[in-house]
């Protein structure tokens, strides 16, 4: 833990999404969640993932109930991998 708490404007991740040979996407939900106390009102949490991870539905499944992020988009994809911004508000 940094004390005091710091805030950023953006926090970029590529996280994992693989356990072994399967899929999880415990880190990506763990950092939708805590991330928003991390980020400066209007701040982003960019996320890079291959196309067959949920991260737009993850990150927009964080909002439920605590608006932590009031726009979740998709930025980029190559066809492969996107990229996709998350605004705090």
């Amino acid at each position: 833990e940094v004390t005091p708490p710091l805030k950023f404007d953006w926090i970029v991740s590529n996280p994992p999404v693989h356990r072994g040979l399967g899929d999880d996407f415990s880190v990506l939900r763990a950092l939708a969640a805590g991330a928003p106390s991390r980020l400066r009102p209007g701040g982003s949490l960019w996320v890079v993932a291959q196309n067959y991870v949920p991260a737009g539905a993850l990150l927009e499944s964080a909002t439920v109930g605590t608006a932590a992020y009031p726009r979740v988009k998709l930025w980029r994809t190559n066809g492969r991998f996107s990229v996709w911004k998350a605004t705090a508000p």
